[in-house]
């Protein structure tokens, strides 16, 4: 199904409805321890101040604590914002300092994947958490629809993730007593339709989709295959004959809701593994994690991040210590379990929130999943063969081509951080050179190809026109659906228009998928165009030093 992203894909997750790699990783709470941003919903500046006092007067009856506060960031005219939070003051200075504590049955928390039986006698069966983490929910907001509960409750991928999707539109729809977290948090913070959630499953396809046919073809497939697997899902479970009683929700539900409320849990959700019981035993129940006002972190670059979320209980006892205490009248108080965003170093007044989505995504996982790219992201490869058997033979030497940049001052002291992460991606794509490989999101190094290249000159030479010839062939590609010589320009206005006819809620149709899916085909074609730089520059110094060699002989 679709399967949230998470930062390591999980094996459980088998019907690819929730993303295979981030939902968004959460660590564990630690015992006694007190960029690019994505579209979020748009708010009038005239109305700002009573939307800051109105979101943290909801935080305060949420029994949310923070540090933190609305503002604005992304500002496109005088008049419209985007959300981001903000430290009200300097935090974390001495020792980490918690900036937003969310109680964990103020959360949707729901099992995903497939229950697995206890067959080595380590791992607890996940049915009594399924039922668990409902109780949980119900005991401070309200009881769930009887169709949706069993779904959420049962075993299976499918049903489960049908279930959170039921439970998110009831959450935030219902007008039942007790559920007034979600119903006023839907209404006034989270993006309510496909002009503020810039999501595959709520584009267009004839016009927004095929923005990207000419670069990455499988987005469009991707897209394809989850609607797919949503319509059929909608019809399985007979979800339009589902009664108010049943889901809760008293106009129904049809498959654009249900497109609608994935596209919300694949962009905010959290993951994370029930993990350690009170007896010490582990729980192998992944959940997925929906947490008000935590979610309204943007996100950035490895090195700009200054928060990380975690959860658990303040005693340190996990999501499974949480659940425990919340059902036995357990409150954050009382150890009961919140979500929390903490300091990852010393944050100053004012300075924005940022945490990381997952490790090392790339453009192609931040669209799919989030709806935005980052510009120069240095976790973007481009292939280098024409099927995948091909690359190893055409890997080229990563430790030539960096002497190369540096001899050729392609790189050098001072230059432009953009310019760095371009030309190392570059590098790392020809290569297949993933070694040392220093990420705060990444500890551990992949293998290096080195040893596996050919030294030969003559051989790297001819591996470099090859690779040069295909890039060109696949940017000249995208170029040709392009009219204006000067690109930049062309895109810049494409991406204005788009914003524009977003932002004006047009009958053409146009979600804020358009302009964010402009921009991932800008960056790509600067991507692209910087690799047949450098290539270019690497076979000439290649044939310098051939023509050198030959000269000595």
């Amino acid at each position: 199904m679709m399967m949230m992203r998470r930062a390591n894909a999980c094996s459980s997750f088998s019907l690819g409805l929730l993303p295979n790699a981030p939902l968004r990783r959460v660590r564990r709470r630690q015992q006694n321890r007190k960029n690019h941003h994505r579209t979020t919903t748009t708010i009038k500046m005239s109305v700002m101040t009573t939307e800051q006092d109105a979101f943290e007067d909801a935080m305060k009856r949420f029994g949310i604590r923070s540090q933190i506060r609305l503002m604005t960031v992304g500002e496109k005219d005088e008049d419209e914002m985007r959300y981001g939070l903000f430290a009200n003051g300097n935090v974390g200075w001495t020792e980490p300092g918690v900036l937003l504590e969310v109680p964990l049955d103020v959360c949707i928390v729901a099992p995903i994947g497939d229950d697995d039986d206890d067959d080595d006698g380590g791992v607890i069966a996940t049915n009594k958490t399924a039922f668990d983490i409902v109780k949980v929910f119900e005991k401070r907001n309200a009881y769930l629809p009887t169709f949706t509960k069993k779904l959420v409750q049962a075993k299976t991928s499918e049903r489960r993730e049908m279930g959170l999707a039921l439970w998110l539109l009831w959450a935030i729809r219902a007008e039942t007593k007790g559920n007034d977290v979600w119903r006023e948090y839907g209404q006034n913070w989270l993006p309510k339709d496909a002009h503020e959630l810039p999501s595959m499953l709520l584009a267009r396809e004839e016009e927004e989709l095929s923005v990207c046919a000419s670069f990455d073809p499988q987005l469009i497939e991707d897209a394809m295959q989850l609607k797919k697997k949503i319509k059929e899902m909608f019809v399985k479970f007979e979800i339009q004959f589902k009664s108010e009683e049943e889901i809760g929700v008293r106009d129904g539900v049809n498959v654009e809701d249900l497109y609608y409320a994935f596209s919300l849990i694949r962009s905010r959700a959290i993951a994370a593994k029930v993990g350690e019981t009170p007896e010490s035993r582990v729980d192998n129940t992944d959940v997925a994690v929906l947490a008000p006002c935590v979610d309204m972190a943007n996100h950035a670059a490895s090195k700009d991040v200054n928060a990380l979320k975690k959860i658990g209980a303040s005693d340190g006892g996990g999501m499974k210590g949480s659940l425990f205490r919340l059902v036995n009248g357990g409150t954050v108080d009382g150890g009961g379990g919140s979500v929390v965003l903490e300091t990852r170093r010393a944050v100053k007044k004012d300075e924005e929130i940022t945490i990381s989505y997952g490790p090392r995504l790339d453009n192609k996982e931040l669209m799919r999943a989030y709806g935005f790219c980052l510009e120069a992201n240095k976790f973007d490869r481009l292939e280098i063969g024409q099927q995948r058997s091909n690359e190893t033979t055409w890997a080229l030497n990563a430790t030539k081509m960096r002497s190369m940049c540096e001899e050729m001052e392609i790189v050098y002291r001072g230059v432009d951080e953009k310019t760095l992460n371009y030309v190392d991606a570059i590098v790392r794509s020809v290569s297949l050179d993933e070694s040392d490989f220093r990420d705060d999101d990444a500890s551990a190094a992949t293998t290096t190809t080195e040893e596996n290249v050919v030294n030969n000159n003559a051989k790297e030479l001819e591996n470099a026109f090859k690779i040069h010839a295909l890039w060109s062939v696949r940017l000249n590609a995208i170029l040709e659906t392009l009219s204006e010589t000067d690109l930049e320009d062309e895109m810049a206005s494409l991406i204005e228009t788009a914003e524009e006819r977003n932002r004006k809620k047009q009958n053409d149709g146009a979600t804020a998928f358009l302009p964010a899916a402009l921009r991932y085909k800008q960056n790509h074609i600067r991507f692209l165009a910087k690799g047949c730089e450098v290539l270019q520059s690497y076979i000439d110094w290649l044939d310098d030093d051939e023509e050198e060699e030959e000269e000595e002989i």
